[in-house]
């Protein structure tokens, strides 16, 4: 896609933080490679920007940048995305995106974090919306994120603290649309020493120039710890209706009991007096056996396998998990077999 002036857009997804929000979880699993609805926080962040007005994406890739690679499917390493990494992804979120950016040249960036879900209507928004150095995306509707001040003409004053005078605020929604010399304040800011790109930005808004503010219309998602991935899976769940091949996908509002026993064409293998409340999602290979009750608000990743009488709500699992029989799981991530609830705890 081009657009005025003939710049073609370049996504950047910075996806390479470790996630320490969520404790144990990311010690052995990348963040941006957690599912929800049925893909990795990073394809849906791919996905999104691609068909959003996105020419290529390029994602900065550092923790666990290995692990990520071997992951990745063929769907992901299409010729539109180019995975960079950035071994100094430490230095903070700025040398991430220097670096990932560093071949785009005179290309208008579309920037965000690999754990920040917009709709793709609202990204495309974003762009469209887009005619300054620097436009951002801000949630009206929220009560999470940093603060945004904006000024009397509904441009940025600052972000976390005011750089001018304000009269509003809102939420940052976390993706950013960038003229190429925006990159060149980035560069200088890093030479001096700077480590976040939030800096930059208020240099901006100190400075006088006009930064647009650009309000979405749907939900910004920010997934920082081990609850917003459960309400992101829920989210997706009930507005992207997700369907992959092999898998079996329960609308919300819709229930499925298992008369008899079934082994569908995916290798799913389903007990006589299974009950599925939707909107749930199971993958190929799952078994669940007698007695057991999934959703509403869960998603089961390939192979999981979910003992007899149990139950599970608002539940993402994963890594092939083993359930035991007659467990009760609310509100949970399980990762090869191990469940991770708020705050960092865990069960082994």
């Amino acid at each position: 896609m081009r657009m005025r002036g003939g710049i073609r857009i370049h996504g950047i997804i910075l996806a390479a933080g470790r996630g320490k929000r969520m404790g144990p979880l990311t010690e052995s699993v990348a963040k941006c490679m957690i599912p929800v609805a049925g893909k990795p926080l990073l394809q849906w962040s791919i996905d999104a920007m691609l068909g959003s007005g996105a020419a290529r994406v390029s994602v900065g890739l550092g923790w666990k940048r290995e692990y990520v690679r071997s992951l990745i499917s063929e769907e992901m390493r299409h010729h539109s995305t180019n995975l960079v990494d950035v071994p100094n992804y430490a230095h903070g979120p700025l040398e991430t995106l220097i670096k990932t950016s560093a071949e785009t040249k005179s290309e208008r960036l579309l920037v965000g974090p690999a754990d920040a879900l917009l709709a793709p209507s609202d990204i495309a928004g974003l762009v469209s919306s887009h005619d300054a150095e620097l436009t951002l995306a801000v949630d009206c509707n929220s009560d999470e994120g940093t603060i945004v001040y904006l000024d009397d003409d509904g441009y940025l004053a600052g972000i976390g603290s005011p750089m001018r005078s304000h009269s509003s605020m809102c939420r940052s929604a976390m993706l950013l649309v960038a003229e190429p010399q925006f990159l060149k304040r980035c560069r200088a800011a890093a030479a001096s020493g700077e480590s976040h790109i939030v800096p930059v930005i208020n240099e901006m808004a100190q400075e006088g120039s006009l930064v647009r503010i650009h309000r979405i219309r749907g939900k910004s998602l920010d997934v920082d710890h081990i609850e917003d991935i459960i309400k992101a899976n829920s989210h997706l769940l009930r507005t992207s209706k997700p369907y992959f091949q092999g898998s079996i996908f329960i609308p919300e509002g819709d229930t499925v009991e298992i008369g008899d026993s079934i082994v569908t064409d995916g290798g799913m293998a389903l007990a006589k007096g299974v009950h599925l409340c939707g909107p749930s999602l199971l993958s190929s290979g799952c078994r669940l056996e007698n007695g057991v009750e999934i959703g509403p608000d869960a998603y089961l990743g390939p192979n999981t396998a979910v003992g007899r009488d149990s139950r599970l709500v608002r539940t993402v699992s994963f890594g092939e998990s083993k359930i035991a029989d007659r467990s009760l799981l609310d509100s949970v991530v399980v990762y090869q077999s191990r469940t991770y609830r708020g705050r960092g705890s865990y069960d082994k």
